[in-house]
């Protein structure tokens, strides 16, 4: 992963899929504890917060409030542990599809592979499609932790605020 992934830089994607995440497990905590027990079902559950409020802050400049400091390890751990997960289901969802849907993939664009085969590539897509945010979410996380996140928010603020004046000037 040294070129930045397809979602690099959709940061509102990237920001949707984290919130999604921390919610699909606080809302299977129960079999997150069956499987990992409580202490790392918890664990997880909080490195999925923190990563989630990171992308918060990113796309909205401000931090949520109440979430637990977190190690850069365990966002590390979570979003390892999570691409390969979601590598496995992608490859499950390209299993699953007829043979003729399948030669179609490679060369194809999301657009064009939607249009082509409608209704019967969404599940695939939607596997890749939370693979790669995934994959650009550990891609932004290993470029230098926590410190990339500032970065990347700080970056945000400028952008917007040279923008700003030049928005003032088009609505006058």
């Amino acid at each position: 992963m040294t070129d930045a992934p397809h979602f690099a830089h959709d940061w509102d994607l990237i920001a949707a899929e984290a919130a999604d995440a921390a919610r699909r497990r606080k809302a299977s905590i129960e079999i997150l504890t069956e499987r990992l027990g409580e202490i790392a079902a918890q664990a997880e559950l909080a490195a999925w917060r923190a990563i989630a409020a990171d992308w918060h802050w990113v796309v909205n400049h401000q931090r949520p409030a109440g979430i637990d400091d977190v190690s850069q390890l365990a966002k590390l751990t979570a979003l390892e542990e999570s691409y390969t997960r979601c590598t496995q289901q992608l490859r499950k969802a390209q299993d699953d599809l007829p043979v003729e849907i399948r030669a179609t993939i490679d060369g194809n664009t999301e657009t064009g592979l939607r249009y082509i085969h409608g209704d019967l590539i969404e599940p695939y897509l939607t596997a890749w499609r939370r693979r790669e945010l995934v994959e650009a979410m550990l891609w932004w996380q290993r470029r230098t932790g926590d410190q990339s996140i500032r970065i990347l928010v700080l970056a945000n603020i400028k952008a917007r605020q040279d923008r700003a004046p030049a928005i003032q000037g088009e609505a006058a």
